[in-house]
């Protein structure tokens, strides 16, 4: 048995051995830069900075990379290791072979998730920041259900992909709401530094009294800051509010 185990193996990375390699590292360098993409498109828009100014550098995108590379080595070890057959079709149906075949517990769950689906389609109609993108990952995980609940396997696919593709948008968000640690120029609390894009910060104006940040930014070039020998400090600021951008009338 032992030995059967063992020629299977090698057969599954004999496999792998014939796999375009270039191909591969071309697709994972194609979604980490997507990757760092959305997650800087998600951070940016919870204090309403401008989308051109998401930070693609080569550190943001390789660490996408790395994160994405070590998803995919885990499945890899997965695939060659402990299935038969390391097709990817086969790999689907594994991970989301959870069936319930009893009629009505199927019924329930189906109208609890179309429930779900317009509980939080009318939670992102009233919130008008970047967390409403929550709502929407909630109510495609409540499609999801309804999709394997009634086997639509095409459907399913399609509604993952996204899903998929919004995640990084969401933990962008989600890193933008938790962030506690900014920078201030030259000691000054008027504004604080929200990002760095290139050789610029990008400061956005700070009320310390009410604790709040407005999407009123200003451009700091980080040579203006070592010429003019201002200082940069860290700073800690708990439980911050962003305002959201007002309609002209």
């Amino acid at each position: 048995m032992l030995e059967v185990k063992i020629i299977r193996e090698l057969k599954m990375l004999s496999k792998l051995k014939g796999i375009d390699v270039a191909f591969y590292i071309f697709l994972l360098t194609g979604f980490g830069y997507l990757t760092a993409f959305l997650f800087g498109w998600g951070y940016n828009s919870y204090f309403g900075i401008p989308i051109a100014f998401i930070d693609l550098s080569i550190a943001n995108v390789t660490k996408s990379i790395a994160l994405l590379g070590v998803f995919f080595t885990f499945i890899a070890m997965y695939v060659t290791f402990f299935q038969e057959k390391s097709d990817i079709k086969t790999l689907f149906l594994k991970l989301f072979s959870i069936n319930v075949t009893n009629r009505i517990w199927n019924i329930s769950l189906q109208i609890l998730c179309i429930v779900g689906v317009i509980f939080f389609l009318f939670g992102w109609f009233i919130v008008k920041d970047a967390t409403r993108i929550n709502f929407i990952g909630i109510v495609l995980l409540c499609g999801l259900g309804i999709c394997h609940l009634k086997k639509y396997d095409k459907l399913f696919l399609v509604v993952w992909v996204i899903l998929m593709l919004i995640i990084p948008y969401m933990v962008g968000v989600s890193h933008a709401m938790k962030q506690e640690e900014f920078y201030l120029v030259d000691n000054k609390t008027d504004y604080l530094v929200i990002d760095f894009y290139n050789n610029t910060a990008i400061a956005a104006k700070f009320d310390k009294k009410q604790n709040i940040i407005y999407p009123n930014f200003k451009l700091i070039t980080v040579d203006s800051i070592a010429e003019d020998k201002k200082d940069l400090k860290l700073v800690r600021v708990e439980k911050i509010n962003v305002e959201v951008a007002y309609c002209v009338k």
